[in-house]
């Protein structure tokens, strides 16, 4: 009794587990099946057949053992394990490409993040190269356009035509030192750009890292390209990943339901089933009839006896 009790819990559990599956490879087909159409009503269409091939991928195995067990062997059976190996197929195809196209997205995702974080550390190496190669300015820009401000109010500024005339030694040497300090305005001006420049590569390099982008684009296959010593490439190895997956979820959901219900429910009352079927074929009679059988074949004997007749 126990034992009976147990396989039904475990034949419920199957089923829901089961359940789980079929939902999943449903939702997987119908999600994929219905992106290949033209417009939405398309897509429905699709849609609702693969949902169709998902619930005969779990019920064909059942249809098949009943025809099996019915004496349907010559066309019912067969044709119903052909039917449920080619749409279990389509379901697979299906599975394949939607565990692609979403491996695929999110890796191109983490692949972009990937290339934006190299294109700012690189630009950060140029920008801190080219500020190691400035002298740090004495006076910050501000201060030296206030400078420059002030030269050109000084009459040689108008007398030399903005330092472009000059014509004595005095003027010669007012603009000298007018250019010195435009010089000067000029590489504070570049040197506080490269420092805003390596600012923003170093805020867009830390943003990017804690967004992920530092780690590996697939982990999965980057794992499988390693234990097989690089002789799995990178491509390869996420391909045969989306399979993997595709087909656990489709074997799930085609061959659970009937394993999980094979389990609990076949047993002892098909065996008394069969065992009763097979007494009416043999004609057996119950003892009690037997036992009158035996008693008709008596009969009595010239010299007064009872003997029993063959």
């Amino acid at each position: 009794m126990l034992s009976a009790i147990g396989r039904v819990v475990a034949s419920v559990l199957g089923l829901m587990l089961a359940t789980g599956f079929v939902v999943g490879s449903g939702t997987i087909n119908f999600s994929f099946l219905s992106r290949q159409a033209e417009s939405a009503w398309e897509g429905y269409v699709l849609g609702a057949v693969a949902l169709g091939v998902t619930g005969y991928n779990a019920l064909g195995p059942m249809f098949v053992s009943w025809a099996w067990e019915n004496g349907r062997r010559g066309f019912v059976a067969p044709a119903g394990a052909v039917m449920w190996l080619v749409f279990v197929g389509f379901s697979l195809m299906c599975a394949v490409g939607f565990t692609a196209s979403n491996r695929g997205a999110a890796t191109g995702s983490r692949d972009a993040q990937a290339a934006r974080l190299a294109s700012a550390a690189d630009n950060l190496k140029k920008t801190e190269r080219e500020l190691a190669e400035l002298k740090r300015p004495a006076r910050p820009a501000a201060v030296v356009e206030e400078a420059l401000g002030e030269i050109r109010q000084d009459r040689r500024w108008v007398s030399t035509k903005g330092c472009t005339e000059a014509t004595v030694e005095a003027s010669f040497d007012y603009c000298r030192g007018y250019f010195q300090v435009r010089q000067e305005h000029q590489s504070a001006v570049a040197y506080a750009r490269l420092e805003q420049l390596r600012d923003r590569y170093t805020t867009e390099a830390l943003r990017l890292k804690v967004a992920g982008a530092a780690r590996e684009i697939d982990p999965q296959a980057s794992m499988v390209v390693r234990l097989s010593r690089g002789m799995v490439e990178f491509t390869e190895a996420q391909l045969w990943l989306n399979s993997w997956a595709a087909l656990v979820v489709e074997m799930g959901a085609a061959l659970i339901p009937v394993v999980a219900t094979g389990h609990g429910f076949s047993g002892g009352w098909r065996r008394r089933a069969k065992s009763s079927e097979d007494g009416q074929e043999s004609g057996d009679a119950p003892p009690a009839q037997k036992g009158l059988a035996n008693m008709r074949r008596l009969e009595l004997a010239p010299d007064g006896t009872w003997q029993v007749q063959e």
